[in-house]
C-alpha cells in the first residue's frame, strides 16, 4: 500500500490514474496530488470515501460543495470541521 502512495508522492502527483489507484489502497494519498487533482470532484469523492478528513485535501471549491462536504461527514461526522465555513 505505501508503494503506491510513494509513487504518488515522488511523481508530483499528476497522474490521475495512479492517484485513483493509490486512493483505492488509501485515501490518504490526495495529500500528494498535485493542485488540479485536488480540485477533481470524482478523485475527492473517493479520498473522502475513505476517510472523510481527506475533505482538508481538496481544493477550496471542493471544500464548499456541499455533497462533498456531506460524503465526507457520513464518514465521519468531524470532518465538518474541513469544510467551508459557510456549510458548517
Amino acid at each position: 500500500p505505501d508503494l503506491l502512495k510513494e509513487a504518488v508522492r515522488r511523481t508530483g502527483g499528476h497522474d490521475r490514474e495512479l492517484v485513483h489507484a493509490a486512493l483505492l489502497v488509501d485515501g490518504s494519498s490526495i495529500q500528494f496530488a498535485d493542485d488540479a487533482l485536488r480540485a477533481d470532484r470524482w478523485l475527492m469523492l473517493a479520498a473522502v470515501a475513505r476517510d472523510g478528513h481527506n475533505l482538508r485535501f481538496a481544493d477550496p471549491e471542493l471544500r464548499a460543495d456541499a455533497e462533498l462536504a456531506a460524503a465526507a461527514v457520513s464518514v465521519s461526522g468531524r470532518a465538518l470541521e474541513h469544510a467551508a465555513a459557510e456549510l458548517r
